[in-house]
């Protein structure tokens, strides 16, 4: 009968270092060998905590190091048990609605899937309580099956079941379980004997049920058994499908921290809770930043020591297998297509400014004229970080190519629009394109090269963000003054799709994907396991807080007074929306829900992050505001044509891009620390804009003092850009790396929307 020790223990700390793959319908855990090699198969079937339980992973990426392709499946179609349920929680009930009619498809479909797709030559299932059912029931080699099993502290495995194996089991034992008692033990041994199959019961003194897997690391006794049952797992699969190298890994826990656990005659596998969560001070990330600056592209280290199945030597160390970077021809090309993408998405935010007066003279629509521009911001704005989720779900090339595709579509519907009306709801779902292809290309940067080139080539990707909306009023003056305001937006057409074909053809499709066909990747991309990861209620929230403060602030003292209801209802609102996104935000990461918060609250309580963010804001409070009202007084109050308005920001164009690269070559080459250049940048910032705001706002002509006050803003917008994304990436953990991207940027963009909302 089921029992309470089948949901509680203890949840170890670590960093999973494996990858979520849809496989037929189901989310399965996948974890590769430093070789790449699928040869070796290992299939773990987890207890009821399921396959998203850290210490489960963990497990899966320590197989994984010694030579095992791992696959762990999602048995519960997302309604795992939550660690330590209270008393009252009826297990028995639970149980009702996972029958094997429900399992069994699920694990057979993935033994296949390996043998199939991923090319298993053997494959060896590895159960743990709930999950050792299956292994048993599953363990047919002859049948194309399993072809060695291994279970531990077993749950629920009937005794006909365990006498239909024909090939080899070991069982890991606990001294104290309900479950797989003493009586039931010894009935095992019996039947196991007279089958006629090798096989291997260790019993563990000490222990009780769950004790290899959610073993309290903090007792010496039950930590040494958790390893040793682990030892037992490994050594058993390598009996009957030995690997090329085989010897005990320990996996890192994180990219920062490794442990070393050493016993008589082996090393066994462990996860080593962490006391000290705190966020590191400025001083230690100095240290970090350099040693990242330092190193080559060189993987995180693991362990390894003999167990005297294979030849090796205490000590020994290898290498995480490592990141596959672009480089050559092909780098440039996707570099090219991301700058392509990026130019287009970043010059429609300031390129409608010198075309404003046309618009609104063509299409009647002057009372809301500001919304062509806002409209887009708000979409811009509203769907970043939103972006960067999905493409953690679904997949970052394929976010990307979806942002390009919205972008295009929309921007030819933007140039054949016939009412104001029309074009701000066609700018909107531009906006939303656009938003996608800046997060997306934030993203899948850090994935393109090492870590000692990243603020280079930071460096040289975002002088498109300075050129795009500094070029941005000259472009569309020049199209004012030569041509229609239609080709504002049309001009996106060529080389949007020139970003497409190079982002398909350049930008690398994972390994697993690459071998199925179309329709199998789309029936991957949208099966109901990835879609029940997706937060909506928490981006909706999100959606509605930003889109809410956006519009009081835009109608706020113009269309409407700032104490009327139609200002003040949305204000409230907005932050009613904030309080709620943060609630419901910081109750799905405690519960460990299914659903991926859309920005974990975690994230937040590393200090140094937290202040990227607000510094990130006052980026981008002052530069929108800048670069699209500087045009729109030179032509309103100075009399200047377009193109000649556009000419006046010449200087931040110039100074700009200049300083963005200079950050590249600061980091990388002079390993100087982001931290100071952040500071650097926020104090020319505010020098450059407190000077520009010096000049009286009756003064008609721009004085010659102002070029030089932008070449002072230039250079802070320029540093403060790059090294902020170069900054977080070495605070930030991989897991919440494309968040955390999106974010800033989000935050960045959000600042100048609301300064151009009030400005």
């Amino acid at each position: 009968m089921p029992a309470r020790c089948c949901t509680v223990g203890v949840k170890h700390s670590g960093e999973a270092t494996g990858e979520y793959q849809d496989i037929n319908g189901v989310e399965t855990y996948l974890s590769y060998p430093e070789d790449r090699s699928t040869k070796h198969g290992v299939l773990i079937l987890t207890d009821v905590i399921g396959h998203r339980f850290i210490n489960s992973q963990l497990i899966a990426d320590q197989f994984a190091a010694n030579g095992y392709l791992v696959a762990m499946p999602d048995l519960f179609h997302g309604d795992p048990v939550k660690l330590n349920r209270p008393e009252t929680f009826n297990l028995m009930s639970w149980l009702e609605g996972h029958p094997i009619e429900r399992v069994d498809p699920v694990v057979d479909s993935v033994i296949q899937y390996m043998r199939t797709h991923l090319g298993c030559e053997k494959v060896g299932a590895v159960g743990y309580c709930f999950g050792a059912k299956y292994v048993v029931r599953f363990l047919k080699p002859e049948e194309g099956k399993v072809d060695v099993g291994y279970i531990a502290h077993p749950g629920f495995v009937e005794l006909e079941e365990l006498s239909a194996i024909t090939g080899p089991l070991s069982i890991a034992a606990a001294e104290t379980d309900d479950i797989f008692p003493t009586s039931k033990r010894h009935q095992s041994e019996v039947i196991l004997r007279d089958a006629g199959q090798p096989y291997q019961i260790n019993l563990y003194g000490g222990v009780e049920h769950g004790f290899a897997i959610r073993a309290d690391l903090t007792d010496k006794a039950k930590k040494f058994a958790k390893e040793q049952a682990f030892l037992q797992a490994v050594q058993c699969n390598a009996r009957f499908q030995p690997t090329l190298s085989f010897s005990v890994h320990i996996a890192p826990l994180n990219r920062r921290h490794r442990q070393h656990h050493s016993y008589p005659g082996a090393v066994m596998a462990s996860t080593e809770q962490r006391v000290n969560n705190a966020s590191p001070t400025l001083f230690e990330m100095e240290d970090r930043w350099q040693s990242m600056s330092r190193q080559k592209p060189v993987p995180t280290e693991r362990d390894t020591d003999p167990v005297g199945i294979n030849s090796g030597t205490e000590g020994e160390q290898e290498s995480k297998p490592p990141q596959k970077y672009l480089s050559g021809w092909k780098l440039w090309l996707l570099t090219a297509g991301v700058w392509i993408a990026l130019f287009l998405s970043t010059i429609e935010t300031t390129i409608v400014s010198t075309s404003l007066v046309s618009i609104t003279d063509a299409l009647n629509g002057f009372l809301i004229k500001d919304w062509v521009v806002t409209a887009y911001l708000l979409a811009y704005t509203g769907f970043l970080t939103i972006f960067a989720k999905f493409s953690d779900i679904f997949g970052r090339k394929t976010m990307l190519i979806l942002a390009l595709i919205i972008f295009s579509l929309s921007s030819l519907l933007c140039g054949v629009s016939t009412s104001i009306v029309e074009l701000i709801v066609f700018r909107a779902f531009q906006g939303i394109g656009a938003s996608g292809i800046y997060s997306m290309v934030i993203v899948i940067a850090p994935d393109m090269v090492p870590p000692e080139k990243y603020g280079k080539y930071m460096g040289i990707v975002s002088t498109v963000f300075i050129v795009a909306s500094v070029l941005g009023p000259i472009l569309g003056g020049i199209i004012n003054t030569h041509s229609s305001w239609r080709w504002v937006f049309l001009f996106n057409l060529p080389g949007g799709l020139a970003a497409l074909i190079l982002v398909v053809c350049c930008l690398p499709t994972s390994e697993t994907s690459s071998r199925l066909t179309f329709r199998e990747r789309l029936r991957t991309k949208l099966s109901k396991s990835k879609c029940a990861r997706v937060d909506t209620c928490g981006m909706f929230l999100l959606l509605a807080s930003s889109v809410l403060i956006v519009f009081a602030l835009e109608e706020g003292g113009s269309r409407y007074p700032w104490d009327s209801a139609a200002i003040i209802v949305p204000f409230v609102l907005a932050i009613i929306a904030a309080v709620v996104l943060a609630i419901w935000e910081v109750s799905l990461e405690r519960k460990g829900s299914v659903q991926e918060p859309v920005f974990p609250p975690s994230i937040l309580k590393n200090r140094l992050l937290a202040a990227m963010l607000l510094t990130a804001f006052f980026v981008g409070f002052p530069f929108v505001a800048i670069v699209v009202n500087v045009p729109q007084r030179a032509q309103a109050v100075s009399g200047l044509s377009p193109l000649k308005a556009g000419l006046a920001l010449l200087p931040l164009l110039l100074a700009s891009p200049f300083a963005t690269a200079l950050s590249g070559f600061l980091t990388s080459n002079l390993r100087i620390p982001p931290f100071y250049l952040v500071l650097a940048a926020s104090v020319l910032q505010l020098i450059g804009v407190g000077l520009s705001c010096s000049y009286p706002s009756d003064r008609t002509e721009v004085p010659p003092s102002q070029y030089g006050f932008e070449v002072i803003m230039g250079i802070g917008f320029g540093l403060g850009l790059t090294t902020i994304l170069t900054f977080a990436r070495a605070v930030v953990e991989e897991k919440h790396m494309a968040v955390m991207m999106g974010a800033i940027t989000q935050i960045r963009v959000l600042g100048g929307t609301i300064s151009l909302a009030i400005w």
